[in-house]
């Protein structure tokens, strides 16, 4: 399975509970929800998409597997769709 990490060029900070992430040449810039604020936070080292949702599911065990791996997998396609992450298996 493949693993991700922050982009070392993406700048990140938080304004009012939302996460901002800027990629290094400015160009993109998008805000994260509370969830996506926190699986960024996990980004910061080397992670699959299973060790997203274990950690997820640990932190809100009444949410169903099954929607915690949705949403983490749409934050992961989305977040590597724009270059944020970059893949370190």
């Amino acid at each position: 399975m493949a693993n991700f990490k922050q982009h070392p060029g993406v700048s990140s900070t938080t304004v009012e509970g939302e996460s901002i992430l800027v990629d290094h040449n400015g160009a993109t810039m998008i805000t994260l929800n509370h969830l996506g604020g926190l699986l960024w936070d996990q980004l910061a080292e080397s992670r699959s998409l299973d060790d997203l949702v274990d950690w997820c599911e640990a932190r809100y065990p009444d949410v169903g597997r099954e929607t915690l791996e949705k949403d983490a997998s749409a934050f992961l396609s989305h977040v590597a769709e724009l270059d944020l992450v970059i893949r370190t298996d």
